[in-house]
């Protein structure tokens, strides 16, 4: 054997090496940053299901002191079926590089125990409930929904607020 002919196989050897222990590091994913959190349960007022209440995912949690709620941090909302279940999901896609962590915020708007009417022009009662991190996942497609089980609104929360829902002319702007 010619000797440079053993150098160069020994160095194609080494890269080859080198490119397959490397390949599993490398992430080749189009899009690594994108992640993605959901939530299921179902809402009571009292012993009936609480029907049509308005839920949204956010992205992050509410400044304790806010006066309107950032809707550009909105991931999904929806509202609960007849019989008081919902099930939103929702991930980064579409937000800037600097915004696809998710530090999730369920937000509950309804009016349990008071008059509808009143609760339309005055304010619905929000409860939050922060999603635990291990429920957030890479992907489009959430793996495993976040389970807050049954709540009966009747409850007062801690920390709840009154707060009017944005019409639909706000939500643009």
């Amino acid at each position: 054997d010619f000797p440079p002919f053993r150098m160069l196989n020994r160095l194609v050897l080494l890269f080859a090496i080198l490119a397959f222990a490397t390949s599993g590091i490398v992430k080749r994913d189009a899009s690594p940053a994108k992640r993605v959190v959901g939530v299921k349960g179902t809402l009571l007022c009292g012993k009936e299901p609480a029907k049509d209440v308005t839920i949204k995912l956010f992205r992050v949690p509410h400044p304790p002191k806010e006066k309107k709620e950032d809707l550009a941090q909105v991931l999904a909302e929806g509202t609960t079926g007849p019989s008081g279940m919902f099930h939103v999901e929702g991930n980064t896609n579409g937000f800037a590089l600097n915004e696809t962590t998710i530090d999730g915020t369920l937000s509950i708007y309804h009016a349990c125990d008071e008059d509808p009417a009143k609760a339309a022009k005055n304010g619905y009662r929000r409860v939050n409930i922060n999603i635990p991190e291990e429920y957030v996942t890479l992907g489009a497609k959430a793996k495993k929904p976040f389970d807050i089980g049954t709540l009966n609104l009747q409850v007062i929360f801690s920390g709840e607020k009154t707060i009017k829902l944005a019409t639909p002319d706000e939500k643009k702007n």
